[in-house]
């Protein structure tokens, strides 16, 4: 999730999506998933800080939980849910919301 952060405070749009696991239904492509965080980076005034807080990882069963907030230039703030599964010990996005 640190990784996703850090793309997405980059505009490396392209490695945030390459983190999904694929195919994904919630962003079937890059473009699609490029557009939502290029929106709010634009609209907020830029995106400042991103905080992941501890995942909540099981490995017995190969899914995982996490919570990321962020932060824009404008103050606005706004938290995420992560689920993630484990695939060949990677682990990778299947949903954000």
């Amino acid at each position: 999730m640190n990784t996703y952060c850090n793309a997405l405070k980059n505009h490396d749009y392209h490695t945030a999506y390459s983190l999904f696991l694929t195919p994904n239904t919630q962003y079937p492509d890059e473009k699609s998933f490029a557009y939502f965080p290029d929106l709010l980076d634009k609209t907020f005034g830029g995106l400042t800080g991103c905080t992941v807080y501890p995942v909540n990882e099981n490995d017995s069963s190969g899914v995982a939980n996490s919570l990321f907030s962020l932060t824009y230039g404008d103050g606005f703030t706004e938290s995420f849910n992560a689920r993630l599964a484990n695939k060949s010990g990677t682990w990778k996005i299947t949903q954000i919301n």
